[in-house]
């Protein structure tokens, strides 16, 4: 099972984890595909197989985005890929190297969604010293 925020997804095929204030059980990766298809919402397969590169997408003009991260030992499901292969995305690496750990890349695509977001509902700077 894995859960779904409308508003904001971030979903790990690994264990269907997610991470939201809101949470929707839904039992399968294809459960998900067909209740908001990737065709019609704002979704990004990360993948070191993807065709462009995470900063492309202009994540400031999208209401709610969709990231799926895939197994950390295999990634997302091909067949996945290979169908929304226009909507995959990576992290630039040097060829010698196989990818980053799950963690890394999740926080590096998602921190690049805040900063087009202009960082909004987050403090930017701090006031602890104020």
């Amino acid at each position: 099972m894995f859960s779904v925020n409308p508003s904001t997804a971030i979903i790990s095929a690994n264990t269907f984890a997610f991470a939201s204030s809101s949470k929707e059980a839904i039992a399968s990766l294809n459960d998900f595909l067909a209740k908001y298809p990737p065709e019609s919402n704002n979704m990004f397969f990360v993948t070191t197989k993807g065709k462009h590169v995470y900063s492309e997408p202009n994540y400031s003009k999208m209401e709610e985005v969709f990231l799926l991260f895939g197994k950390e030992t295999k990634g997302l499901p091909e067949d996945i890929l290979k169908k929304y292969l226009n909507k995959t995305i990576r992290i630039p690496m040097r060829p010698t190297l196989r990818s980053l750990n799950l963690s890394n890349s999740v926080a590096i695509v998602i921190y690049d969604v805040l900063r087009q977001k202009k960082f909004e509902n987050l403090e930017e700077i701090s006031s602890y010293f104020d």
